[in-house]
Parts: structure tokens; sequence; C-alpha cells
């Protein structure tokens, strides 16, 4: 009976998937320069070489509108299976 209950543990378990990821953010940048180009990558840090990339975004922001809002929902969740924060890197 107990390997009936841990079987069924085991398979139930294999089709759940994370929670969704909300991300929103802001980017601001100093109205001195004449324009900030740049790519955004969001990505989730998982152990060893390769990352999930949830969203990849270029843009260009002149100093008249000096302020860019990013938001972006990803209904994927989790896509791996340790608890890794989202890093936010500054190039």
């Amino acid at each position: 009976m107990i390997y009936r209950i841990l079987l069924l543990l085991l398979t139930t378990t294999a089709f759940t998937t994370g929670d969704p990821v909300h991300i929103s953010m802001s980017i601001r940048c100093s109205p001195t320069n004449s324009v900030y180009c740049g790519v955004l990558y969001v990505y989730e840090v998982d152990y060893g070489a390769s990352h999930d990339i949830i969203k990849k975004e270029e843009f260009c922001v002149d100093p008249a509108l000096y302020k860019r809002d990013f938001s972006w929902d990803y209904s994927g969740g989790d896509a791996s299976t340790t608890n890794s924060p989202f890093r936010l890197e500054r190039l």
C-alpha cells in the first residue's frame, strides 16, 4: 500500500509547474547623455552552465523621456526544479 502512495505522489509531482512569474521594473537614466541603449536579459539562474532566459529586450532611451518601464508576465512558472532567484546585473 505504501508503494502505491509513493508512486501516486511521484507521478503527480512530475506534472506540476511552478507559479507564474510577474516582473515589473523601471530603468531611469541620467538626462546628461544623449541616448542610452542597451539589451536587457531577464533570466533564471540555474546550477551549471545553462540558464533559463525568460525575456530579452533591446531598448533605447533619449533624454526627453529618460525613464523606461518594463513589465512581463511569464505564465510558464519556474522552469527548473531548484529554488533559484532571479538576478539583475548591470554590465
